[in-house]
Parts: C-alpha cells; sequence; structure tokens
C-alpha cells in the first residue's frame, strides 16, 4: 500500500513537471512568436538606414537657412540650360519616379500634387521619390506663405551622399538655401524663414542610381515630424 501510493505521488509530481514545462514552452513559444513579429517589422523597414556610431548632436539639429549662393537670372538659366542638356553617366534598373521628367526648374513638379505618405509618424506627410540614372535631379515647386517658417527635410537616403536645397528669386536673382550635411549620406533638415511671396524650388541632388527612394518634405513648421531615424519615432 505504501509503495502504490509513493508511486501515485511520483505520477503526479510526473504529471506537474510536464504541465509546468508544456506552460513554460507554450508562453516561449508565443514570445518567440511576438519576437519573429517584431522582427519581421524590423526587417520591413530595412531600408531605413541607421545613424553610425559616434554621430553627434550636431548630425541632428536643425539648423536655419543658410544662403548658400546668388546667382543672376542668366547665370540660372545656364545652369539650367547646362543640366537640360547634360549627358547622364551610369544607368540603373530603378524604376523612374512618376514626377519624371523633372530634372530642372523648367520641368519642376507641382510638390503640392504630389503623393504625401501615411501610416507611420516617420514618413507621415512626406513624398517618396527616387534617383534612377546617375545625374538625376528632382526638381518641385511650392508657394510658400510670407511670415512662416517651413521644416525642409530629406532623409532615407541609404548613404549616398545626396541634399536638398532652395531656390528663391526674391529681387530678380535666385538665391539658393541649405544646410549640406558635410558627412557623407547622412539625411538633412533645415528650417527657412519665409520673408517673401513667391514660387520657390526644391532641388534634389547628388547620389547614386542604385537606391529605390527617398523621402522629403517642405511644411510649415510643426505640420511634420522631422525624426531623421526611425528610431527617434519609436
Amino acid at each position: 500500500m505504501k509503495n502504490k501510493k509513493t508511486l501515485a505521488f511520483i505520477i503526479a509530481a510526473i504529471s506537474m513537471t510536464v504541465g509546468t514545462i508544456g506552460s513554460i514552452s507554450s508562453r516561449a513559444e508565443d514570445a518567440l512568436d511576438k519576437t519573429k513579429t517584431s522582427v519581421n517589422d524590423t526587417m520591413s523597414f530595412a531600408e531605413f538606414d541607421q545613424p553610425d556610431e559616434g554621430m553627434d548632436i550636431s548630425d541632428t539639429e536643425s539648423p536655419e537657412a543658410c544662403l548658400l549662393e546668388t546667382l543672376s537670372e542668366s547665370e540660372f538659366q545656364e545652369m539650367i540650360q547646362n543640366k537640360n542638356i547634360q549627358t547622364y553617366g551610369t544607368k540603373s534598373t530603378v524604376k523612374p519616379d512618376k514626377y519624371e521628367p523633372n530634372n530642372s526648374m523648367r520641368d519642376a513638379y507641382d510638390y503640392k500634387r504630389t503623393t504625401k505618405l501615411s501610416g507611420w509618424i516617420f514618413t507621415e506627410g512626406y513624398t517618396a521619390a527616387n534617383c534612377h540614372e546617375e545625374g538625376d535631379e528632382d526638381w518641385f515647386y511650392l508657394p510658400m506663405t510670407w511670415g512662416y517658417k517651413y521644416d525642409v527635410v530629406l532623409k532615407n537616403l541609404y548613404r549616398h551622399d545626396r541634399h536638398i536645397y532652395l531656390w528663391a528669386n526674391p529681387h530678380g536673382t535666385w538665391e539658393k538655401y541649405g544646410a549640406p550635411n558635410p558627412q557623407t549620406g547622412m539625411p538633412e533638415k533645415f528650417v527657412y524663414n519665409c520673408d517673401f511671396i513667391g514660387t520657390y524650388y526644391i532641388q534634389i541632388v547628388g547620389g547614386g542610381p542604385e537606391t529605390s527612394s527617398f523621402f522629403f518634405a517642405a511644411e510649415k513648421q510643426g505640420t511634420i515630424n522631422t525624426a531623421l531615424w526611425p528610431s527617434e519615432v519609436e
């Protein structure tokens, strides 16, 4: 009788242990599934570059726009003409974005008619475009309202040395504004203080054609998230 009780106790203990292991295993599988989902989500955003180690605050702060150069009307038109007759170099298999051809100011696309991204705070309100061949530039035109500040942002650059500039013609000469990051392939953003009413032009230039897209925006300050890296909004 004593042996039977002992055997029953052992069987019960084994059952409890198996049940506990099964419960732990089940919880582990659930956790693994969640981890897999998290990894899959992360992988789906793998295209978004991450900052290099040692990046300091100067790479992510929002400087005021700097006046980079001033061109007369003839000098500006000569620049545009040279751009129009330029023979591009290396081709790629990347499909041109739907705003082409917009390789110069003369062919600039209406910024207000671009397709705005939505559904994720990192890209909310941004437009996606690409560099489909060597030498490709993207130009967009837009009105700006006097007295407002605008956030101008370019990101998701795949480490290519690409830059965003703003062109204005307030007094019969063309002025180029920007805050190009000296570190190759880093995103850029600057704040432009609109001091005249008129048509402005966005110029995005540089980098190779191997990438599928980049994100950019020129919006009134406070209306878009200016995070340069996905980790800043998680």
